[in-house]
């Protein structure tokens, strides 16, 4: 059996929702921000603000994770999910593209994610992680992992103890048996959350770190982009910084390579850009694509993206994605 990417993450079924920009004011939240929810009944009451709504299974690793598996490769996802309808949907779609699963059955309810889209396409997350919380190392399986060429994990699966005691096992498995770990910082709340360990988790484990700017800026303590990028390649040796409308920066081996950002015809959703920027990096490197290569499939995996809602591709993404390049 051949893994080339193996994601750990936090399975979440998405809720996507329209929002005007008064009725987003009102809720006192920060734009662009993934925010924990404390019980399913504040995900139910967010849910109520608009009844026309889009479900999705996604994840941040999940959702680079299908992402990849559209582009053809052979993937594997693991997580916590509740005994739930919910949660047999979400192992449904997942296995129905091909992606091999290894879900722990959990009594809590599967976690759900309210996203709050304004009329900018900017989406703001409420999450309720419900069963992903007892994600922990007697629910692992370890066995499968050891066959990856790559893993992937994010800084969401470092917000309660199971789950950060689970991660650092996979992560000294991984670095015993030579397995290159790739780590997406996923929110600047969450980097504040845990700036110092993970500085830690990169330098001793981490060979590949995805960030935006802000990311940098709040893990380094730096202010400007020459600075974080110092700070950041002297833990890893592979650095990606996106920067939105910039477009994106690529430091491997302290050598530097650009991206402009592409053009769309109209943003309709941010959901996933960043995630889907992952994925078209991650399948170019395993595909061993030059660095320059690497970057413009990212770029343009988040650009075809966010012309639609959601996250996941409802079709044929290899080709979309041809069919887009064709267009730049």
């Amino acid at each position: 059996m051949t893994i080339d990417l193996f994601g750990i993450g936090n399975p979440i079924m998405d809720i996507l929702m329209n929002i005007s920009y008064e009725t987003f004011a009102s809720l006192g939240i920060t734009a662009g921000s993934m925010n924990l929810l404390q019980d399913s009944s504040q995900a139910k009451e967010l849910g109520s603000l608009n009844p026309k709504q889009v479900l999705h299974s996604g994840g941040s690793v999940a959702n680079t994770i299908f992402m990849v598996s559209q582009l053809g490769l052979p993937c594997a996802f693991q997580g916590s999910i509740g005994n739930d309808e919910l949660g047999n949907e979400y192992a449904r779609l997942m296995e129905q593209q091909g992606i091999r699963t290894y879900f722990a059955k959990s009594t809590k309810a599967t976690a759900t994610s309210t996203i709050l889209i304004t009329p900018d396409g900017q989406r703001t997350m409420n999450t309720y992680l419900g069963a992903c919380l007892d994600f922990a190392p007697d629910k692992m399986n370890t066995q499968d992992i050891a066959k990856a060429k790559l893993i992937y994990i994010s800084g969401y699966m470092w917000d309660t103890p199971k789950q950060q005691e689970a991660i650092k096992e996979i992560l000294v498995s991984a670095k015993e048996l030579s397995i290159p770990v790739a780590f997406t910082l996923s929110d600047i709340f969450c980097v504040e959350r845990h700036k110092e360990t993970f500085r830690s988790l990169i330098k001793d484990y981490v060979s590949l770190v995805f960030c935006n700017q802000e990311e940098a800026a709040s893990l380094t303590d730096k202010t400007t982009l020459k600075e974080q990028t110092s700070v950041l390649t002297d833990l890893c040796s592979e650095v990606i910084i996106t920067q939105g409308k910039a477009g994106a920066l690529l430091i491997k081996e302290k050598e530097e390579f650009s991206q402009i950002a592409l053009s769309v015809p109209k943003v309709i959703d941010t959901t996933g850009a960043g995630d889907s920027f992952a994925a078209g990096y991650l399948y170019g490197k395993l595909t061993n694509q030059t660095p320059q290569a690497c970057l413009r499939l990212a770029s343009a995996c988040a650009s075809v993206i966010i012309q639609q809602i959601g996250a996941r591709f409802s079709g044929d993404f290899k080709q979309a994605l041809i069919s887009y390049l064709a267009t730049i």
